[in-house]
Protein backbone atom coordinates (compact mmCIF):
# COMPACT_ATOMS: atom_id res chain seq x y z
CA UNK A 1 0.00 0.00 0.00
CA UNK A 2 1.60 3.48 -0.73
CA UNK A 3 0.82 6.89 -1.33
CA UNK A 4 1.52 9.32 -4.08
CA UNK A 5 2.15 13.16 -3.33
CA UNK A 6 2.32 15.05 -6.21
CA UNK A 7 3.77 19.09 -6.69
CA UNK A 8 4.10 21.57 -9.06
CA UNK A 9 5.74 25.22 -8.29
CA UNK A 10 6.10 27.83 -11.32
CA UNK A 11 9.11 30.10 -10.54
CA UNK A 12 10.48 33.00 -12.76
CA UNK A 13 14.30 32.21 -12.02
CA UNK A 14 17.02 31.32 -15.20
CA UNK A 15 16.93 27.68 -15.72
CA UNK A 16 20.65 27.41 -14.41
CA UNK A 17 19.39 29.05 -11.06
CA UNK A 18 16.52 27.31 -10.65
CA UNK A 19 18.24 23.94 -10.95
CA UNK A 20 21.09 24.80 -8.63
CA UNK A 21 18.24 25.88 -5.93
CA UNK A 22 16.53 22.52 -6.75
CA UNK A 23 20.07 20.72 -5.61
CA UNK A 24 20.81 22.98 -2.53
CA UNK A 25 16.93 21.68 -1.43
CA UNK A 26 17.74 18.46 -2.16
CA UNK A 27 20.79 18.51 -0.42
CA UNK A 28 19.52 19.94 2.90
CA UNK A 29 16.79 17.21 2.71
CA UNK A 30 19.06 14.68 2.53
CA UNK A 31 21.45 16.25 5.39
CA UNK A 32 18.39 16.76 7.78
CA UNK A 33 16.99 13.69 6.67
CA UNK A 34 19.91 11.58 6.47
CA UNK A 35 18.46 8.38 8.19
CA UNK A 36 15.48 8.12 5.40
CA UNK A 37 16.87 8.91 2.24
CA UNK A 38 19.52 7.03 0.88
CA UNK A 39 20.29 7.75 -2.75
CA UNK A 40 20.46 10.87 -5.00
CA UNK A 41 21.21 11.61 -8.29
CA UNK A 42 20.98 13.71 -11.05
CA UNK A 43 21.24 14.01 -14.43
CA UNK A 44 24.54 15.31 -16.50
CA UNK A 45 21.82 18.84 -17.67
CA UNK A 46 20.50 18.71 -13.87
CA UNK A 47 17.65 19.06 -14.91
CA UNK A 48 15.84 15.46 -13.42
CA UNK A 49 16.77 13.86 -10.03
CA UNK A 50 16.01 11.30 -7.95
CA UNK A 51 15.83 10.19 -4.38
CA UNK A 52 15.17 7.28 -2.98
CA UNK A 53 14.98 5.61 0.74
CA UNK A 54 13.09 4.20 3.36
CA UNK A 55 9.66 4.21 2.24
CA UNK A 56 9.96 6.61 -0.44
CA UNK A 57 11.18 7.46 -3.56
CA UNK A 58 11.30 11.09 -5.67
CA UNK A 59 11.53 12.21 -8.85
CA UNK A 60 12.48 16.17 -9.02
CA UNK A 61 12.19 17.95 -12.69
CA UNK A 62 13.15 21.13 -13.26
CA UNK A 63 12.03 23.13 -16.23
CA UNK A 64 12.10 27.05 -16.91
CA UNK A 65 8.98 27.39 -16.05
CA UNK A 66 8.63 25.30 -13.01
CA UNK A 67 9.58 22.70 -10.77
CA UNK A 68 7.69 19.32 -10.34
CA UNK A 69 8.59 16.96 -7.57
CA UNK A 70 6.40 13.75 -7.55
CA UNK A 71 6.64 11.22 -4.13
CA UNK A 72 5.71 7.92 -3.98
CA UNK A 73 5.77 6.85 -0.40
CA UNK A 74 5.78 3.41 0.63
CA UNK A 75 4.30 0.99 3.64
CA UNK A 76 1.40 1.26 5.51
CA UNK A 77 1.59 4.08 7.17
CA UNK A 78 1.91 5.85 3.77
CA UNK A 79 -1.34 7.57 3.70
CA UNK A 80 -0.93 8.71 6.88
CA UNK A 81 2.24 10.92 6.02
CA UNK A 82 0.84 11.86 3.00
CA UNK A 83 -0.54 15.13 4.10
CA UNK A 84 2.42 15.97 5.84
CA UNK A 85 4.56 15.07 3.23
CA UNK A 86 2.87 17.27 0.52
CA UNK A 87 2.74 20.16 3.31
CA UNK A 88 6.97 20.12 3.84
CA UNK A 89 7.53 19.86 0.27
CA UNK A 90 5.15 23.06 -0.65
CA UNK A 91 6.65 25.14 1.88
CA UNK A 92 10.17 24.22 1.11
CA UNK A 93 9.36 24.99 -2.66
CA UNK A 94 7.90 28.53 -1.79
CA UNK A 95 10.75 29.44 0.25
CA UNK A 96 13.36 28.73 -2.52
CA UNK A 97 11.43 29.38 -5.70
CA UNK A 98 9.42 33.10 -5.57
Amino acid sequence: MGANVHVVRKHNLPLDEAISRGKALLDKFKEKMSGFITDVNWTPDGTRGTASGKMFSAVFQISAADITVDVELKGLGAGLLKGQVQSQIEQSLEKRFV
